[in-house]
């Protein structure tokens, strides 16, 4: 329900400021969340372990402290323009709906959607 332009311009914002990012920390990123994924998987939990939610957010925040401060800035402001022109009550929505769906997918299909985002971007 978010205004389309200002949610494109946001994601064409993010999409610039992860060009600025190591590709050696955006590959750690996608590890420690397929890990932390498969962490979850395991332990029959839809969401992973702490020690792993920790390590995905020390990867993530290592990323993030590489990209460029300007067009990590751009971004902010374009994400936040773009998240208050949303409906809220769509938005719950829209929470619910995805956890239905990742509960109906099974273990299996979010694994390989996983590793194959870490196929993807180690070919990149």
């Amino acid at each position: 329900s978010a205004n389309p332009q200002k949610a494109l311009a946001a994601v064409d914002a993010a999409l610039e400021a992860l060009e600025t990012a190591s590709t050696a920390d955006l590959l750690a990123v996608v590890k420690a969340a397929e890990h932390a994924t498969t962490a979850s998987m395991d332990a029959g939990l839809l969401i992973p372990p702490n020690e792993e939610i920790d390590k995905v957010v020390d990867a993530a925040a290592a990323a993030a402290g590489g990209v460029s401060p300007a067009a990590l800035s751009k971004f902010s402001k374009l994400a936040t323009e773009a998240a208050l022109s949303a409906d809220g009550k769509k938005i719950g929505g829209l929470t619910f709906a995805g956890g239905r769906l990742g509960l109906s997918v099974g273990p299996g299909k979010i694994t390989a959607a996983t590793a194959a985002a870490v196929d993807l971007l180690t070919a990149l």
